[in-house]
């Protein structure tokens, strides 16, 4: 055979009965010279291959409702199996039929569903198959004429593109083997018994090497004699005799030994002709029995999976007629005292076209029964941003002009989400000087929030690679401190100390659920925050001082007040990285406690004395006043340190969570900006997802992408107006939503109801849907294209599916079909300029390993 190794698996494609039976001629065609080959390995769900032409296996899967994809070496059977049988065709056996249309058909559905039942852990069955010869289609015939007593026509083996097959199994337990075998076979066939035997791969040249070598050496000792010529035939023909049934003794099935006469009859006459020869002529045959024995000792199990169902050349056999033979279905006796025998070798079976589809189309439930009605719209498989292949092999896309209403993608872990928005920013990537600037063009941004893991990364190294561009990108991991990231607290804006930590202020409080920071602790966190902007910047202003008399270090000044009764402590306090550290000590967090912090308000005073005109210490001042209060005259602060403890405590549990990543935070990683980005057209990777053994801490990856949504949408407002009118893009792109949406999800609405005079293109996928508020689950369900991998959560299959369907159902798009999706295969709803188009099936191109 020539041809590859392949594993098959279960497209969407369902048939019902006469569109099986109508179907199954053509795609048994399509198999002839392939092996089918199920394995199971422990406990695991039995796994199918199939080896033979791609093109005709592809054929026959298009037809039949599977897809085959070449792996590059024989697939890996159990190790426990040592050796195999296979089924066989005993003398006893009868031909039974089956008596109407319908019986036939439920028979074919369930062929495949017993076989996988029927294997016990660490088995295979295999069956190959090829077409009937001219001479065994006319036997087939004429035995199923006799076994019937009927017109030959009504039986299904001699319907058109019937197939000889021969089956193989093996099992860990020799015994199970043996069942295994015979069950198979019995399963596939019309056939009253079956039986087993032993398979010998490369035995039988061996055999009749071994007997013609000893049959030419006994022969070559008589010939000089003359008169023991005659004998010749005779012992040569009961050489041959013995050859058989020593074969059938230990079970071994030649391909035909009727073919054993004529080699034998070359044995006995060529010494009885050559008998002036001398005696090293038992030599010439008896060379080939070493190659062929090294040939059989290196055999393997795939030496018989592989091996052709046998033809059988010798004459028609016949048998003795039973009483049953001699019955008619007229009620009249056929005299006849023999009848066709089976008509071909005992090992090869007869194998319906219906039997063959059914063995070969994967066992799965009919939920998806109307999924093949589904292919792109003509309108939409031309051009524009491809999702991949339908099931009639035609390419969908997505309209361009319609990316502004925004790509939302639903799907389990692991069904091909992440994958799909590799496709759309290649598409970004290769298209910005070739579509209109309405829709996209040059002075476009894409930009990558990596929630879940840096794959996407990879993808586009692929991407720039194949393409041959160098891979112009910045790329930032938040968790790893190794690497320059975004200004999350906004000191490059350019605001004065109180502006900014009002906007550090705002951004926690949309980042933690709703409620959690409200009214006072939102003032405290504002307070703090303000003092802590103006610590932070006179620690840069300090460390890049030149002069010949540097600032004071803040932390010496802090310590300098220890003596103060007020400040009792101070001394204690450490030097601070971020704001977020300088924010802690503000709000009695850090080491002395509410001495620390009041030194740090006297600070921040002093420094506000010593240069007026700095807005960054006036306000600090300010705000160190509010927070610790003024003492009197008499020395006497009316904020106790028990009431300053109770006053910033709910305050300061929220700014501490941040302190286990405050290296997102310090101002030497935040050197990038939300502006700076903007208005940069290029391409920007931001993961949050865990690199090289750092990693956020729990629950971090979604406060800090909530935060960039914030700062994000803020930065946008302000620069962005008119952008789309401009020519001017951005696309965002998530591979879980979940994680930059919270309690309160207005921007993320906000995001796509108002994003397109921005110019904005959202491509948002998750996996949690159940986890957005309605709010944000009616503007996500609401995107111009919607697209569905699997989903078993019986809600958010029913929701895709109202989504997908326009008739409630009606139209093949149910509940059922949505969790019954195979692994890469995608639902999708999309529209043109003109109207919303029927929703179709893809096969989603691998965008990562094969980018576009």
């Amino acid at each position: 055979m020539n041809g590859t190794w392949h594993e098959v698996s279960r497209t969407l494609l369902t048939l019902d009965d006469d569109q099986i039976r109508t179907r199954a001629n053509t795609a048994a065609a399509q198999l002839d010279n392939t092996v089918l080959l199920l394995v199971r390995r422990g406990d695991e769900p039995v796994r199918e291959y199939a080896y033979g032409r791609t093109d005709r296996l592809s054929q026959a899967g298009n037809l039949a409702g599977f897809t085959v994809t070449p792996i590059p070496d024989y697939p890996d059977l159990p190790d426990d199996i040592i050796r195999s049988r296979h089924a066989i065709v005993p003398w006893r056996a009868r031909l039974n039929t089956v008596s109407n249309m319908e019986r036939l058909r439920e028979r074919s559905q369930e062929v495949r569903k017993s076989i996988e039942s029927l294997m016990p852990a660490d088995s295979y069955v295999s069956v190959s198959l090829r077409k009937r010869g001219p001479f065994e289609q006319s036997r087939i015939r004429d035995w199923v004429a006799d076994e019937g007593n009927t017109v030959e026509d009504e039986n299904e083996y001699v319907r058109a593109n019937t197939m000889c097959a021969r089956i193989t199994a093996g099992a860990a337990d020799p015994v199970q083997a043996r069942g295994l075998a015979a069950s198979v076979g019995q399963t596939v066939s019309l056939l009253s018994d079956m039986s087993e035997h032993h398979s010998h791969p490369r035995f039988g040249l061996l055999a009749t090497s071994i007997m013609v070598s000893l049959l030419t050496a006994v022969l070559t000792l008589l010939s000089p004699l003359p008169w023991q010529a005659l004998a010749v035939p005779a012992i040569m023909l009961l050489g041959v005799l013995l050859a058989y049934l020593g074969g059938r003794a230990v079970k071994v099935q030649l391909p035909d030994w009727w073919l054993l006469f004529p080699l034998g009859l070359a044995a006995g006459m060529t010494p009885a002709i050559l008998w002036t020869l001398p005696m090293w002529v038992p030599a010439i045959p008896a060379l080939t029995i070493i190659p062929l024995l090294i040939r059989w000792m290196r055999r393997d199990l795939y030496d018989d999976i592989m091996q052709r169902p046998y033809s059988r050349f010798a004459f028609k056999m016949k048998r003795f007629a039973t009483t049953a033979d001699k019955e008619t279905r007229m009620g009249d006796l056929d005299q006849r005292s023999r009848v066709t025998d089976y008509p071909l070798h005992r090992s090869t079976l007869i194998m319906p076209p219906l039997t063959v589809v059914s063995l070969y189309a994967p066992a799965g439930e009919a939920a998806a029964l109307q999924q093949d009605l589904h292919p792109v719209p003509e309108t939409l498989s031309h051009d524009g941003v491809m999702l991949g292949i339908d099931q009639t092999g035609r390419t969908g896309y997505i309209d361009p002009s319609q990316l502004y209403k925004g790509i939302a993608i639903v799907g389990e872990q692991g069904s091909g989400k992440s994958v799909l928005t590799y496709g759309f920013m290649q598409w970004a990537l290769n298209h910005r000087q070739d579509t209109p600037r309405t829709v996209w063009g040059a002075d476009s941004t894409v930009i990558d929030f990596a929630m879940k893991d840096d794959h996407a990364l990879t993808a586009m190294a692929r991407y720039h690679e194949r393409h041959g561009q160098p891979a112009s990108r910045t790329i930032t991991y938040l968790a790893d401190p190794r690497y320059k990231t975004l200004d999350l607290c906004g000191m490059k804006d350019g605001k004065d100390a109180y502006q900014t930590a009002t906007g550090i202020a705002a951004a926690l409080q949309y980042s933690f659920d709703d409620g959690d920071i409200r009214n006072d602790s939102l003032d405290v966190i504002t307070t703090a925050m303000t003092i802590a902007v103006a610590a932070t910047r006179y620690e840069q202003n300090r460390q890049h001082h030149q002069g010949d008399n540097p600032p004071t270090p803040l932390i010496d000044r802090i310590h300098n007040l220890a003596s103060d009764r007020s400040c009792f402590g101070a001394d204690r306090a450490q030097p601070q990285q971020s704001p977020i550290g300088w924010a802690l000590m503000a709000l009695c967090g850090s080491d002395g406690q509410t001495g620390s912090a009041r030194a740090l308000g006297k600070t921040m005073r002093a420094l506000a004395l010593e240069q007026p005109d700095n807005p960054d210490y006036v306000e600090a001042s300010r705000a160190a006043e509010q927070l610790y209060g003024r003492p009197d005259p008499q020395g006497h602060n009316p904020v106790t340190d028990q009431r300053l403890l109770d006053k910033t405590g709910a305050s300061r549990n929220k700014i501490r969570q941040f302190m286990p990543c405050e290296h997102v935070f310090t101002p030497s990683r935040g050197t990038l900006t939300w502006e700076g980005i903007l208005s940069r057209p290029g391409e920007y990777h931001i993961v949050l997802a865990p690199h090289d053994g750092y990693r956020l801490p729990e629950r971090m990856d979604t406060i800090l992408g909530a935060w960039m949504m914030y700062r994000l949408w803020n930065t946008m407002t302000g620069m962005c107006q008119g952008w789309q009118q401009e020519g001017r893009h951005v696309m965002l792109v998530c591979d879980e939503l979940s994680m930059l949406a919270n309690s309160d999800d207005q921007i993320l609405c906000h995001l796509h109801e108002q994003g397109r005079s921005f110019g904005l293109i959202l491509v948002f996928a998750t996996q949690y849907v159940k986890q957005f508020t309605p709010e944000l689950l009616r503007s996500f369900t609401g995107y111009g294209t919607f697209i569905s991998f699997n989903t078993s959560d019986p809600e958010i299959a029913q929701l895709t599916a109202d989504r997908l369907s326009d008739s409630d159902g009606a139209d093949g798009w149910t509940k059922g079909s949505v969790v019954n999706l195979s692994a890469h295969w995608a639902a999708v709803r999309s529209r043109t300029e003109e109207q919303t188009q029927p929703s179709f099936l893809v096969h989603v191109h691998n965008f990562e390993s094969d980018p576009v």
